[in-house]
């Protein structure tokens, strides 16, 4: 397809689209539209998670497994998580005390001074007034941790030459799920 959702109108709601594999735009709005909210949607990859975006480096899809779906970077499984339903297929359940995956740092994994996105699928119901670790890289430049803060706002911290932290918005913790991210384009953080 050349476009994966096209919106010629104003007012419209494009939600719980599976946009992927399109040759130039995934949701193209034209004509002047406004007012449009497009939210909900599978944006990259399909509902089997196929169609990863270009420069994806590893992939933890929790499908019973702490291994890397793209296969170069394993993890191994700490604790006792388990498994659960996730956004699409199965997904990691943490217990919030010990459980993780820990992922060796290797040259590839290491963020050093290039642009790079870390993102994740949460969902979860009660804070538990500290700070829980979605991603931690400490092993190498920068230091890097996606979270979700004491006040269940997701969080990103970067220290390289100079400390950055961004928060997000709001509280995510309705039992609903949310896609988190971390990015750095050039010396911007959001």
């Amino acid at each position: 397809n050349a476009h994966g959702v096209i919106v010629a109108s104003s007012a419209s709601t494009v939600s719980g689209n599976v946009i992927s594999g399109n040759t130039t735009y995934g949701v193209y709005l034209t004509g002047g539209s406004t007012g449009n909210t497009v939210a909900g949607n599978y944006i990259g990859t399909n509902k089997d998670g196929q169609g990863l975006l270009n420069g994806t480096v590893a992939w933890y899809r929790g499908e019973g497994t702490g291994g890397d779906f793209l296969g170069a970077h394993n993890g191994t499984l700490l604790g006792s998580p388990s498994f659960g339903p996730g956004r699409v297929g199965q997904g990691f359940d943490f217990d919030g005390i010990d459980d993780t995956v820990r992922v060796p740092m290797t040259p590839a994994l290491e963020l050093a001074a290039g642009d790079f996105t870390i993102e994740a699928w949460v969902n979860f119901t009660a804070g538990t007034g500290t700070y829980r670790q979605i991603v931690r890289a400490y092993g190498g430049t920068p230091v890097f941790l996606l979270e979700i803060g004491p006040d269940d706002r997701p969080a990103m911290f970067v220290r390289n030459a100079q400390a950055v932290e961004v928060r997000g918005p709001a509280a995510l913790s309705d039992g609903q799920w949310h896609h988190v991210a971390g990015t750095r384009s050039g010396a911007v953080y959001t």
